[in-house]
């Protein structure tokens, strides 16, 4: 076996319903993180700034494909890709778990944030356009900052305004929580990501 399979061994598991409440905590700190992280944070010795934007995109994109996930399993759907697919099922996180049977779950991989992003109105139904490309924007940042860095960055602040009414909207529309998430990205603002009673 090689080193790739050695280490994905090492994750391989059947996500379940129940794992929906850990994803969500988990991509709740991410979204803090990407919240509130200064420059202050940042141990380099001169590129405070682009670093912790860098880490700020990191944040948004990974917190972005764990909020999805707890959401399809709290919705009783399978992440994990499928294997050994019957006549007609399309390998695609779509699929409830009561209609697979576990040897069609694959335990070594699960669905990509695209994939996720696909199929967002199985579980949400017809949304807004404006809140896919919130969920898009943030999984371009993870994948631009995870794949290359620049000395600079053209920032858009409308970007980080789709990614918080994306993110505010599933927590409120799938999980009945109320979240107050403002990312600081420029001077004098302040960041925030709190529940809401």
């Amino acid at each position: 076996m090689d080193i790739v399979n050695q280490v994905k061994e090492q994750y391989a598991r059947i996500l379940q319903v129940d794992d929906w409440g850990h994803l969500l905590e988990v991509a709740s700190f991410h979204f803090k993180n990407a919240a509130k992280l200064k420059k202050k944070d940042v141990n380099h010795p001169s590129h405070k700034l682009l670093i912790r934007n860098s880490l700020k995109r990191l944040h948004l994109g990974i917190g972005m494909e764990l909020l999805l996930k707890a959401a399809f399993l709290k919705n009783g759907i399978c992440v994990n890709k499928l294997i050994n697919l019957q006549q007609g099922q399309i390998n695609a996180p779509q699929h409830q778990f009561d209609s697979l049977n576990a040897n069609q779950i694959n335990p070594k991989d699960t669905f990509t944030l695209g994939a996720l992003i696909s199929k967002i109105n199985i579980i949400l139904g017809d949304i807004d356009a404006s809140i896919v490309e919130g969920m898009k924007i943030a999984m371009t940042f993870r994948n631009k900052e995870g794949h290359i860095s620049f000395p600079k960055h053209e920032f858009d602040e409308s970007n980080y305004q789709a990614i918080e009414a994306s993110v505010t909207y599933i927590y409120e529309n799938l999980f009945d929580l109320k979240v107050h998430f403002k990312i600081s990205m420029i001077s004098g603002q302040k960041g925030t990501f709190k529940f809401l009673k």
